[in-house]
């Protein structure tokens, strides 16, 4: 599929980037499985589909992805030093486990328009505090509630994008009524 590192040098020391050449479709699967120094992953505009397990366990930092349509089972699985999952929009389908065990991640945004999420795509995200998603994907990420102490935020998007609606977690304890007024929502 075309792995291309490059070192680049910041104020926290020496870091690797991965840039995909323009022209590589998809990113296959275990293509970056457990492996290091993958840093900062830049997808061309030409890539759609990261395949299952594509980076299950990798040090995989941040990606920077356009054009995305499907990441498959477990494609970030285990990825610990992951702390951003910002899906683009045309991203329709996240598959099982995508980020699970992620224990890095802080905030996820899942763009309106997505058509299918599998389950416990979050599972183990402990450091998860904020999800940005569209209402009609509450009901089937609603686990996070039960799940997650650390999860304080929800913004709930309309299909421009925009937050519509902003819901703050109303107790330290987890519980599906935790959050106000969002009960009503995932019944």
């Amino acid at each position: 599929m075309g792995k291309n590192k490059n070192k680049k040098e910041n104020n926290t020391g020496l870091k690797y980037d991965t840039v995909v050449p323009e022209g590589v479709k998809e990113i296959g699967i275990e293509e970056y499985m457990g492996e290091e120094n993958v840093g900062n992953v830049y997808l061309p505009d030409s890539c759609e589909k990261i395949w299952a397990r594509a980076f299950l366990g990798s040090d995989i930092e941040s990606i920077t992805a356009f054009n995305i349509i499907e990441l498959g089972n477990a494609a970030f699985e285990k990825c610990r030093l992951l702390f951003r999952a910002i899906l683009p929009e045309s991203v329709k389908k996240i598959g099982d486990r995508c980020f699970k065990g992620c224990t890095a991640l802080e905030e996820a945004y899942i763009p309106y328009g997505v058509e299918e999420v599998g389950e416990n795509v979050f599972d183990g995200c402990v450091s998860l505090s904020k999800l940005t998603c569209p209402e009609y994907l509450l009901p089937k990420l609603v686990h996070l509630l039960e799940a997650n102490n650390n999860l304080k935020q929800i913004c709930i998007i309309d299909e421009n994008g925009n937050v519509s609606r902003t819901v703050e977690r109303t107790s330290p304890k987890p519980r599906n009524n935790d959050f106000v007024g969002l009960t009503k929502l995932i019944q």
